[in-house]
């Protein structure tokens, strides 16, 4: 409208291809947290649900406000579903929900565990700490590795619950 010219910004067709990635990533992990939680509510979680509420004493209404889910020990359960729900395949390990195997294989990273998602402040899920239910299994705490819309040291937990009551 002045007559300037606008800088393109570097690296155009590349920043344009790495923000469609970092939404691919979230998305993932919105299917992957939704997935956790049909789990958990599924028949197959009542063993969970019955330590959630007798061993952790957590009502049911802390359960949906963490946003608690159950990774059962199915070796590809939640990579069916991300592919099914349209990410794609590259992206898979990306995610740090799937796990590439020597063998070139793909399985899930997160089996019988705990699922506890990690968010933003604004409440987009980025990566999910997963408890071993068994005493033998290790580790006992197996968390999401670092990723382009994850940085462990950038990221508070339960920030996005408790942003508002802090600013109070």
């Amino acid at each position: 409208r002045f007559g300037i010219p606008v800088p393109e910004l570097e690296g155009g067709d590349r920043e344009r291809e790495s923000a469609s990635d970092r939404e691919a990533l979230l998305r993932a992990h919105e299917v992957a947290a939704a997935w956790f939680q049909e789990h958990l509510a599924s028949p197959a979680g009542s063993r969970v649900r019955d330590y959630l509420t007798n061993d952790r004493k957590l009502t049911d209404e802390t359960v949906q406000r963490l946003g608690l889910g159950w990774a059962p020990p199915t070796r590809d359960g939640l990579r069916q579903r991300l592919l099914k729900e349209g990410i794609p395949a590259p992206l898979l390990a990306a995610t740090g929900l799937v796990s590439r195997r020597d063998d070139g294989s793909e399985v899930d990273r997160f089996r019988n565990r705990l699922m506890v998602p990690i968010a933003r402040d604004m409440g987009s899920i980025i990566a999910f700490g997963g408890r071993a239910l068994e005493r033998d299994q290790v580790p006992k705490y197996l968390n999401s590795p670092e990723t382009a819309i994850y940085t462990k040291s950038r990221t508070l937990y339960g920030l996005n619950l408790t942003k508002a009551e802090l600013k109070k």
